[in-house]
């Protein structure tokens, strides 16, 4: 063979083992969010519809969740398909039946152990009680490093599970904004970054209509330029009609962001109010 020959033989081999690389490393942050040997308890409870598909190596299942948008996929399970010996010795040694029947019936000694599985696509982040151990399969996060390990999210237990976020709402206190971060703090927590509608919708229907709530959202830096408790600046917004128009009472503005009857509206920061408190699971 000729040295130029071998060298083009080469190439053509090296460019995709170089593709597959770079795919790798672009998907590493994600195992960091992973946990390794779970699966998804009900997974149509808490995958996005119709996302269900069989026979796709966990790249090409990345890639099925990253081109359906945050909309439908905030993360994906990912199930290998294993020969069906070692899918009938894994039951036996549970002494129960398949968590999944459904997928027994594509199991098969053809396709052979861990390269291909059954790809589910997540709109939610589904509760660590809901998940069963399963021979390879994997959890991955669509939030890189920003995203918790999946596996350790702990949460107080007075705080519920929502889509992407846990919350508790502090009814029975009133403190000043400042009380209320640091409150927040010692849960772990922060004061809610209410970033989209369906958040909005999920706190105006769990607080009263009657009463007012701190929420993670200031412009105590800079007038004018409001920062979420997160350090972000907003992207949705909900300020009432009028709003934020920092009225001045007793010489002081009115800094920091308060939920009243479903929208936003600014108060003087040491104003005494109800809150909630948030901790996330993805940033949105």
């Amino acid at each position: 063979m000729s040295p130029t020959r071998t060298k083009t033989s080469i190439t053509g081999l090296l460019l995709p083992l170089l593709l597959l690389l770079l795919l790798l490393q672009l998907l590493a942050p994600l195992g960091e969010a992973t946990a390794s040997f779970l699966r998804v308890a009900d997974d149509m409870d808490t995958t996005a519809a119709g996302a269900r598909m069989s026979g796709l190596a966990v790249t090409d299942c990345g890639f099925k969740c990253f081109n359906a948008g945050p909309s439908q996929c905030r993360g994906f399970v990912w199930r290998p398909f294993v020969d069906s010996s070692f899918y009938d010795q894994y039951n036996s040694s549970r002494n129960s039946t398949p968590a999944d029947d459904s997928a027994q019936s594509t199991f098969s000694p053809l396709v052979g152990s861990f390269s291909l599985g059954r790809c589910g696509l997540m709109k939610c982040v589904p509760p660590p009680s809901s998940l069963t151990p399963a021979p390879g399969s994997q959890i991955y996060l669509m939030s890189g490093t920003s995203a918790v390990a999946y596996g350790s999210i702990m949460v107080p237990p007075s705080y519920r599970m929502a889509c992407t976020f846990a919350y508790r709402i502090y009814d029975k206190v009133q403190l000043s904004f400042e009380e209320a971060e640091r409150q927040c703090l010692r849960d772990r927590a922060r004061l809610i970054a209410i970033k989209t509608a369906e958040q909005q919708r999920i706190m105006t229907g769990q607080t009263s209509r009657s009463e007012a709530y701190w929420i993670g959202l200031d412009d105590r830096d800079s007038e004018g330029d409001f920062v979420m408790s997160d350090g972000t600046k907003p992207k949705y917004l909900n300020w009432d009609s009028g709003q934020p128009n920092n009225y001045i009472k007793d010489e002081k503005d009115q800094d920091c962001t308060m939920l009243y009857q479903g929208t936003w509206n600014d108060n003087q920061c040491d104003q005494m109010l109800r809150f909630i408190c948030e901790i996330p699971f993805l940033e949105l």
